[in-house]
C-alpha cells in the first residue's frame, strides 16, 4: 500500500466514526454547536499527532508488556497540555466541551492508532495513518456541529445566520438529534464507499478486457 492510502482511506473507507464506529459518544455529546466540535476534534488530532512521534521512536525500547501503559501515559500528558492552551485560549468553549477534553486520554480511537498501529509500523505510515484518522474524525465533528446548530439553533460558529421567521428544529441539539444525525451520515458514507467499490472494479474489469483484446 502506498503511504498516502494510510490517510485517505480513513476519510471515507475506514472514517473511526461512520465506518468503525468509534468515538461515538463524544460525536453525538459534544456537536451541539460548530464549535464545540471543531474544538474537540482538533484537540484530539493534536494530540494524536504529538503522541505518535514518541511511540514510534521507542518502540523498540519499551518491551511488549510496557508498550500499552506508556503510550496511555504520553497521550494523558498531551492531553494536559491541550487542556491547559485550549482552556487559556477558547475558555467559553472549553467550558462547555467540559469533560470531553480531558477523555481524549482514553479515547478508542487516539489509543488503537498509537498503541496499535504506530507501535507495528514505520514512522511515516503511523504519522499519515495517524493524520488521516484524527482528520476523518475532525470532518465528522465539525459537519455534525456546523448541522445541528444551523438547524437546531438558526446559528453558525455563535452568529446568526437564519432569518428569525424560518422555522428550526430543536430536536437537532438534543441526543436523540444527534444520534438520528450521525446515523444519516453513516448511511450516506456507505452509499458513497459502495459507489467508489464499485467503479474500482468496473475499472479492473475494463483493463483486463482491453488486455484479452489487445493480446
Amino acid at each position: 500500500m502506498s503511504d498516502h492510502k494510510f490517510f485517505t482511506k480513513k476519510i471515507l473507507t475506514e472514517n473511526p466514526v461512520l465506518v468503525m464506529a468509534a468515538g461515538i459518544c463524544p460525536a453525538v455529546a459534544v456537536t451541539e454547536s460548530a464549535d464545540s466540535g471543531l474544538l474537540l476534534g482538533c484537540g484530539t488530532l493534536l494530540v494524536l499527532l504529538l503522541s505518535l512521534l514518541p511511540a514510534t521512536l521507542m518502540k523498540n525500547i519499551i518491551t511488549e508488556k510496557a508498550a500499552c501503559a506508556c503510550h496511555v501515559i504520553i497521550i494523558a500528558a498531551f492531553t494536559a497540555v491541550i487542556q491547559m492552551l485550549f482552556s487559556s485560549w477558547f475558555p467559553q468553549v472549553t467550558e462547555e466541551v467540559g469533560i470531553f477534553i480531558p477523555l481524549i486520554a482514553v479515547n478508542c480511537i487516539v489509543i488503537e492508532s498509537v498503541n496499535g498501529f504506530a507501535r507495528k509500523n514505520p514512522v511515516l505510515p503511523a504519522f499519515l495513518n495517524g493524520l488521516g484518522t484524527g482528520t476523518g474524525f475532525l470532518l465528522v465533528l465539525l459537519l455534525m456541529g456546523i448541522i445541528r446548530e444551523l438547524i437546531g439553533e438558526g446559528t453558525l460558529f455563535g452568529s446568526p445566520l437564519l432569518a428569525g421567521d424560518i422555522t428550526l428544529l430543536p430536536f437537532a441539539v438534543l441526543l436523540p438529534g444527534g444520534f438520528f444525525l450521525l446515523s444519516l451520515l453513516a448511511a450516506l458514507n456507505k452509499h458513497i464507499n459502495i459507489k467508489i467499490r464499485q467503479k474500482e472494479k468496473n475499472t479492473i474489469n475494463n483493463d483486463r478486457e482491453e488486455e484479452k483484446i489487445s493480446s
